[in-house]
């Protein structure tokens, strides 16, 4: 091992603000085994947490918290106690002779749920012919009659109703009728057994993978392992901070995905540059001190992406829904993790395992010219073609990124339906089933809340202006049925069935507790197809801009339900995107703008980023959302573009792209310093930086395509989306049209006003000099 020296002193090419780095490069040789240590027992410790996070996480979380929807779904549980879990059970003959209304298939239905009729956690239990109301019998069975519904009420929250689906599905067989399970416990087991299996699978790809493409890139098994490593000991800990935040915010389980997805990428790519840093600093230091050289330099990159990354993730906090909060809050903390990980626990280990990390040189590895083509005589030739030409080469490339760009301007977003689920799901199965087959019934009704002016909704006038206005809303084109109060009081309250704003008939108090209190009404209006569906918009759009009309300003009216939350939902994300946008645009300027002390450089960053995002939306559109290849990539046209999709790729992919910036510029600029010549610069920091660029984005696409095979299309689609900006990113953007912008720039790229001494103190630019060795691996 080579000789240590802790007393070293920062070379003068170290920047003044990179040698508090270089002096903690040295400690963490000093302090190996406790980094070592740490992060073990730490991981230790987040185990029973992590392991509970598939049972905490959460299939809702897309309702904006200050909406009309949010504010609905609150009043039912809190003032109309409407706290219940519900199953929905279908049930069919297969052979399909017998109809719902035969006395055989009714009698094996009661046989199948009389269970279920004296489970403790069964609050309710309605099947076709019980419930005493023909308008709710209606709701039970299918236009053609061949089908009947079960709904069962649980007094169970949501993960628990999905963990005791299994014996659910038990009690249920029989070899007369088939019988499938619905509603959203059933969806929430169907989305937790695709997340593991999707996990397991991607997984599975990409760590070999990965292995294998390191193992190329440097040349040894030891130093391919280390950023695998690095990557995994970050969601360990994640999964721990899941658990935790799912107790105060609803969490969505994408973010499991998303967080695993993130977590790996980054981990791997920040572990990969500062090896590479170590093992090129290892050839002319000691130990300590190119460990201390690559904690002054690589580290440095790797807090500025880290930072940027995180605090690109956490503005979407700024969205203000929950499944984009808790995604961006996990987000952060993973990558966090792994930029600390990166300078604490890989150092360590480094440290320990010293000259191994090194490793000689191996016949296997591939070719320099055929591993990074930038430094190939063809690719040299390509690159003095697009420093003669800039302007030619930027018009052409721009062009080409606008005209990916186009499909963007037919994005159509929403809040993801059940289509996002394989149709070979039982969740999914039925939820078609019930909107094809069953006119009367709705698995998501629009829900309005009614509270009145003037005096107790339980009073008698209130009462009948209530019908009145149900009696209009039944009307509506689309609506095919409306249950409220009058359901369940057909004589109306002449019949002395209210009488002081009480009800007197106990049989019926049960029945109308969840449509009725003194202060409000409920009333569902059933409606046909999804939370997309056209007519539902149109009926939401109408209850709330003509309420005065419609209740002839007698009721103030409350409209939620799927179909306005996904309303509320677009129009929430639209109102929120500048801000949160806007604060990920300031905090990647003002990173750039520390690390260069340039004004225009972070501007034509932030340009070029949004081209890249802009053509990696477009194709995102053009595939998901039209369709094209869905038969190669085995998914289902939706029609529509998840929000959460666009958000999480933009947060992302904006401070990702800022690592790929930072290890280019830096190099560029010490050439810059060294050389006064801007072309010479260019060509110079690209030949060093190019080879680890590609490294980094290599192993990027390979953990985003391995999640882009997910059976949940929401995961596929970031998965896809995200390799496609990687693509771009690190190809025609950062070696075509980077270059080409710079070389255009000339000097300006390094124009700045006269800034006060302690700004350009802490830019950390580099001592003008020469650089002595290249990036690459």
């Amino acid at each position: 091992m080579a000789q240590q020296r802790p007393g070293s002193h920062a070379p003068a090419s170290i920047a003044r603000s990179s040698r508090l780095l270089f002096r903690w490069g040295l400690l963490t040789v000093r302090w190996r085994w406790p980094l070592l240590i740490a992060p073990i027992l730490i991981a230790l410790i987040s185990i029973p947490l992590a392991t509970q996070v598939m049972d905490r996480v959460s299939t809702g979380g897309w309702i904006p918290t200050d909406s009309d929807s949010s504010i609905v779904d609150s009043t039912l549980k809190d003032d109309f106690g409407r706290r219940t879990t519900t199953h929905y059970i279908l049930f069919r003959d297969p052979s399909g002779l017998l109809s719902a209304t035969d006395p055989r298939f009714r009698r094996e239905v009661e046989r199948l749920v009389r269970p279920l009729r004296s489970d403790p956690d069964v609050t309710s239990l309605s099947t076709w012919g019980t419930t005493g109301n023909d308008h709710l019998d209606r709701r039970l069975i299918s236009d053609d009659g061949k089908m009947s519904i079960a709904i069962v009420k649980l007094n169970q929250d949501i993960h628990a109703a999905a963990s005791d689906l299994d014996r659910l599905e038990t009690v249920l067989e029989s070899d007369l009728l088939d019988a499938r399970v619905g509603g959203w416990p059933a969806t929430t087991a169907a989305l937790q057994d695709l997340t593991r299996a999707d996990l397991a699978r991607a997984e599975w790809i990409t760590v070999p993978l990965s292995l294998v493409l390191l193992f190329f890139v440097f040349g040894g098994l030891l130093s391919a392992s280390l950023p695998i490593l690095i990557a995994l000991a970050s969601l360990i800990p994640t999964f721990a901070v899941i658990s935790i935040l799912s107790r105060y915010i609803e969490t969505s389980v994408f973010a499991i995905n998303v967080v695993t997805m993130i977590g790996i990428a980054v981990g791997v790519d920040y572990a990969l540059i500062l090896i590479s840093r170590y093992r090129e600093e290892a050839r002319h230091h000691p130990l300590d001190e190119a460990l201390a050289i690559t904690m002054a330099t690589a580290g440095r990159a790797a807090i500025v992406s880290g930072l940027a990354v995180a605090i690109g993730l956490a503005g979407l906090t700024a969205f203000g829904v929950p499944a984009a909060i808790s995604t961006g809050l996990a987000g952060a903390t993973v990558v966090f993790l792994s930029m600390i990980l990166s300078l604490t626990l890989l150092p360590a280990l480094i440290a320990i395992l010293g000259d191994r990390i090194i490793g000689p040189a191996r016949s296997f590895r591939l070719p320099r010219s055929r591993s990074f083509p930038w430094a190939s005589l063809r690719a040299r030739r390509l690159r003095d073609g697009l420093a003669t030409y800039p302007a030619i080469v930027l018009l052409v490339s721009t062009v080409m990124l606008l005209a990916l760009a186009a499909p963007v301007l037919g994005m159509d977003a929403s809040a993801p339906t059940m289509t996002i689920l394989p149709i070979s799901t039982d969740a999914r199965q039925m939820h078609d089933t019930v909107e094809s087959a069953f006119s009367s019934s709705s698995l998501s009704p629009i829900t309005v809340i009614v509270e009145p002016k003037r005096g107790r909704m339980t009073s008698s006038r209130n009462l009948d202006e209530l019908r009145t206005f149900t009696e209009t809303v039944v009307t509506m084109d689309g609506v095919h049925g409306v249950t409220s109060v009058w359901t369940f009081l057909p004589e109306g309250p002449g019949s002395g069935l209210v009488s002081g704003g009480l009800l007197i008939e106990p049989r019926l108090r049960d029945a109308v507790a969840p449509y009725l209190t003194d202060r409000a009404a409920v009333v569902e209006i059933g409606v046909n197809g999804d939370l997309r569906d056209a007519a539902s918009e149109r009926i939401v759009g109408d209850l709330r801009a003509n309420a005065s009309r419609l209740t002839e300003g007698r009721f103030r009216l409350l409209v939620g339900g799927d179909t306005a939350a996904n309303r509320d939902l677009i129009d929430h994300v639209r109102n929120r995107a500048p801000v949160a946008l806007g604060l990920v645009i300031v905090v990647t300027w003002i990173v750039l703008f520390a690390q260069f002390r340039s004004i225009l450089l972070p501007i034509k960053a932030i340009l070029l980023n949004m081209l890249s995002l802009a053509a990696s939306f477009g194709a995102l559109v053009w595939i998901f959302q039209e369709g094209h290849g869905h038969q190669w990539l085995r998914f289902e046209p939706t029609g529509y573009t998840v929000v959460i999709v666009p958000i999480v790729m933009f947060c992302f992919m904006f401070g990702l792209s800022m690592d790929y910036e930072v290890i280019m510029l830096s190099r560029i600029r010490e050439a810059w310093l060294g050389s006064g010549d801007n072309r010479t610069a260019i060509a110079t920091g690209l030949r060093a930086s190019a080879g680890i660029v590609t490294s980094a984005a290599l192993v990027m696409l390979v953990v985003f395509l391995a999640f882009g095979t997910s059976n949940l299309q929401i995961i596929k689609a970031i998965g896809i989306g995200l390799a496609l900006a990687v693509l771009i990113d690190a190809t025609l953007i950062r070696l075509i049209v980077l270059p080409a912008a710079m070389r255009l720039m000339g000097r300006w790229n390094w124009w700045s006003p006269a800034l006060p001494k302690l700004i350009r103190t802490a830019s950390g630019s580099p001592t003008p000099g020469p650089i002595e060795h290249q990036e690459s691996p």
